[in-house]
């Protein structure tokens, strides 16, 4: 057995939490600096006015269910399947505005795993 693998400077990995010890630095990493500011202010417009057309158009539907129903608890049925659905989506909606933003208006660094340029340099050397 080689002591040359000792000499790295890599820390333990954790098997309990399955992630090493020195991963946590990676995750307080600052967020990426927006390149396409415009692009990200439309997103934010667009998605604040999906939010409000999606909220109008969720109480409509239950008013709709409501009016259209004989007794108040004939609705109930279709209140009680289409409730989670649209909340949701309501839910999910500024969530996706910090995804569609960093997706579309950042510029990412590129990955080790999907830049083939480096593995094929690294593998002639």
């Amino acid at each position: 057995m080689s002591t040359g693998s000792s000499a790295s400077s890599d820390p333990p990995a954790d098997l309990e939490k399955g992630a090493a010890a020195g991963s946590k630095t990676a995750e307080k990493e600052e967020p990426l600096a927006v390149v396409d500011e415009r692009k990200a202010n439309l997103i934010r417009a667009f998605l604040d006015l999906f939010f409000v057309i999606y909220l109008l158009f969720y109480i409509g539907v239950l008013v709709v269910l409501v009016m259209v129903s004989d007794r108040w608890w004939d609705s109930w049925p279709g209140v009680l399947i289409i409730s989670p659905i649209c909340i949701t989506t309501l839910w999910l909606t500024p969530k996706m505005k910090d995804v569609y933003i960093q997706l579309y208006a950042t510029k990412l660094p590129p990955t080790s795993g999907s830049d083939l340029t480096t593995k094929l340099l690294v593998s002639e050397k």
